[in-house]
């Protein structure tokens, strides 16, 4: 899958577990994909968004107020891509918590590999995708 101009979906990818970084560049490789110089923290964050990526990819680990923060500060920037939340909540009431701060896109742990894959498409077509959420609001 590539971005508008054809080439690979560039992630930008924030997360202080190094075994998830390397997770999900394996995956996310496979599906032609590539995550380019992340960050795993939030100043780190602000600071380092190279200007190619096309979305950014949050691990909130706990779901604290810290990563709703950055998630925040990110998503109300206008020079900064999409954010598509990876956390281990998978209950409803964190997957609101993260799209009202600004998430475009929400998967959690439990979740197929291939549903991460899935979601970053859905949210680089210009839509809102969070599949684990049990109740949607019409």
């Amino acid at each position: 899958m590539a971005s508008s101009g054809g080439a690979p979906i560039q992630i930008f990818l924030v997360t202080e577990h190094a075994a998830l970084r390397q997770s999900v560049e394996m995956l996310l490789a496979e599906e032609g994909m590539v995550i380019g110089p992340g960050a795993d923290d939030t100043a780190s964050a602000l600071r380092a968004l190279p200007a190619g990526a096309d979305v950014v990819i949050m691990g909130l680990s706990g779901g604290g107020e810290g990563g709703l923060a950055l998630l925040r500060e990110v998503a109300s920037r206008p020079d900064f891509p999409p954010c598509i939340v990876l956390s281990v909540n998978d209950d409803d009431a964190s997957i609101r918590r993260a799209m009202a701060a600004g998430a475009r896109g929400y998967v959690t742990n439990r979740e197929a590999p291939e549903v991460l894959a899935r979601v970053i498409r859905e949210v680089m077509a210009g839509r809102v995708c969070a599949p684990r959420l049990k109740v949607v609001r019409e």
